[in-house]
């Protein structure tokens, strides 16, 4: 299901994007019990994650995850679940159920 979604600034890009997120996963909810979303990481999605998190969707019934992950054990900072840390599961967000792809923080024992 693709859809292309025309701004004319980053602000309304974010916005049409999470409005139309947001209507699947309402969609979705109704179909069953709990919902897999599966993310990208990046900064771009960031915008589109904050106003996500900021709705009164039911977080609860979501299973998140990562679609792809940076290697990166020096800069924790650059790591995609870290961006979804810090603005996916904020506000309400904060009630999904997150799986990120890497689970230890000595990362020779994720290979």
């Amino acid at each position: 299901m693709y859809r292309l979604i025309e701004s004319t600034c980053d602000a309304d890009a974010a916005t049409d994007c999470a409005e139309w997120l947001l209507a699947l996963l309402e969609t979705r909810r109704w179909d069953q019990q709990r919902i897999s979303f599966f993310v990208s990481g990046g900064k771009s999605p960031a915008a589109v994650f904050d106003l996500l998190a900021a709705t009164d969707f039911p977080w609860q019934n979501v299973d998140l995850f990562l679609v792809d992950e940076r290697w990166a054990p020096d800069h924790p900072q650059d790591q995609n679940a870290t961006l979804v840390q810090n603005h996916l599961l904020t506000q309400q967000g904060a009630a999904a159920h997150f799986y990120p792809l890497l689970l230890d923080t000595d990362f020779t024992q994720n290979l």
